[in-house]
């Protein structure tokens, strides 16, 4: 359910920006808590892959932040899960190489 909310979200922002003459990008910021393994961002990928049927295309960054990481877990602490300076930062030049 929550998918399709969310795809419904991105088509109605989608549609918004093309009426607007905006260009917009959707761009997949992966959990950063455990990187060892792609399986644990895969659950995201059936999302990724339905949007792409509905003409929404969403730039996946795990890829690219695997290639870059400095450590497994790129969080702020084991408290606060949030991405921590150098995972943003990753993210940045993901943006600005891959998207821009």
């Amino acid at each position: 359910e929550q998918f399709i909310v969310y795809l419904n979200i991105l088509k109605q922002l989608q549609n918004d920006a093309k009426k607007n003459e905006i260009m917009i990008d959707f761009v997949f910021f992966p959990d950063v808590f455990y990187l060892k393994d792609k399986s644990y961002n895969q659950r995201w990928q059936p999302f990724i892959e339905a949007a792409k049927t509905e003409g929404i295309i969403i730039n996946d960054a795990w890829e690219y932040i695997i290639e870059n990481k400095d450590s497994n877990n790129m969080t702020w602490s084991l408290t606060d899960r949030h991405p921590n300076c150098k995972a943003h930062e990753i993210m940045a030049n993901y943006i600005v190489e891959k998207i821009l």
